[in-house]
């Protein structure tokens, strides 16, 4: 699952998350500019990582149960 991504509902375009806090540096025309990137992507990137959690059980909400498979392919049937 990609953060932010798979578990939309509606246009995209709606979305702010989406619009506006990717896991890019995005564009910058200056040292500073390219600090000011870094530190907003790496605040991004933390308050993801705090909130995987939220992002797991959301990902369990949409699939239900996930498929097990063995290195060969053969799903593997959980009790």
């Amino acid at each position: 699952m990609r953060l932010r991504v798979d578990d939309i509902k509606g246009p995209p375009i709606l979305d702010s998350d989406f619009m506006f806090r990717e896991h890019k540096i995005g564009s910058y025309y200056s040292k500073y500019g390219f600090s000011k990137r870094v530190k907003q992507l790496k605040r991004i990137i933390e308050t993801d990582l705090n909130n995987i959690e939220n992002f797991v059980q959301r990902w369990y909400k949409m699939h239900k149960r996930p498929i097990v498979t063995t290195w060969e392919g053969h799903q593997i049937e959980e009790v």
